[in-house]
């Protein structure tokens, strides 16, 4: 039977009962005598406790009559152990349960291990289930795909970004940090001109800078200047706090860029931080553009 669920956690398996059933999987293979099917083809002792309790759990978990919980549980079990091609195969039906909770734990044992050629083809079952209308279903598939680190699902997981509802947001953009393309980006700074919430924003900016790298700062600025609305500018010259120095600043202006102003009005009030430099270098084109500062930015 499952353990009780830890505080804030589901049901699961008792850490001492896998642990021993893995035991008991080394000591047959030591014992040579009697090997189960599963054993054959065990490495060493540890390999062959990982494969006789996937065996017994994938065993447990194919028996008729088991509810969506006691299947969540095994599935949950099977993410003690490493992942194999056979393990995603037998599990990938559970795909189509109606229970989210037994799909949740489907998505994360596909992802379990997956790298190269098999991420890949993970890729094929998650990124539809990132439409799926249960956003349990959609953060677990967001969550699979940064686990795989798949960029070439960027695009999918970036069009997430525009969810309804913010954790879904907010998973698409921590998601991004791993599985970030070039495609994600015009998806990444439609957002940031538009989410005012500090944990999307800061899950949003750290994705941006993985894409993009260097190019961050210039990014942000030719997109602010493209922007149509004031509101949006503002927001996507606010992710500049700490990226930009007076020079830079200074440099704009010369070239009648349209965000000085908006980017002068934040270096005043503290919105954005310059890296370098300081606001009383910016004296000039503070007050030529009317700009207000601080009494402590200002000589008395």
């Amino acid at each position: 039977p499952a353990g009780p669920p830890r505080p804030g956690g589901e049901p699961e398996l008792p850490p001492e009962v896998l642990e021993a059933v893995r035991a008991h999987g080394s000591r047959l293979r030591r014992r040579r005598r009697i090997r189960p099917v599963c054993l054959l083809d065990a490495p060493d002792d540890a390999g062959a406790g990982h494969a006789f309790l996937t065996a017994m759990l994938l065993g447990l978990l194919e028996r008729p009559g088991l509810t969506g919980g006691e299947r969540a549980v095994l599935l949950k079990a099977l993410l003690q152990v490493p992942a194999t091609p056979s393990t995603r195969a037998r599990v990938h039906r559970l795909l189509r349960d109606r229970d989210p909770h037994v799909r949740k734990h489907v998505i994360a044992l596909l992802a379990h291990d997956a790298s190269g050629e098999d991420a890949r083809a993970l890729s094929a079952t998650l990124v539809p289930l990132t439409t799926d209308p249960d956003i349990r279903t959609v953060r677990a598939a967001l969550l699979a795909l940064g686990t795989a680190r798949a960029r070439w699902a960027g695009e999918a997981v970036a069009a997430r970004l525009h969810h309804p509802n913010m954790n879904i947001r907010k998973t698409a953009a921590a998601t991004l940090l791993h599985a970030g393309s070039p495609a994600a980006v015009p998806h990444l700074l439609r957002a940031l001109g538009r989410d005012d919430n500090p944990g999307l924003r800061s899950a949003l900016e750290q994705a941006l800078r993985a894409v993009v790298g260097p190019a961050y700062a210039a990014t942000l600025l030719a997109a602010a200047e493209a922007a149509r609305d004031e509101r949006a500018r503002r927001l996507l010259l606010s992710a500049l706090d700490h990226g930009v120095t007076a020079r830079a600043v200074l440099a704009l202006d010369v070239g009648a860029s349209p965000a000085v102003p908006a980017l002068l009005a934040l270096v005043a009030d503290g919105g954005v931080r310059l890296s370098a430099g300081s606001v009383e270098d910016l004296a000039e084109p503070l007050a030529r553009h009317g700009v207000q500062t601080p009494v402590s930015y200002t000589h008395l």
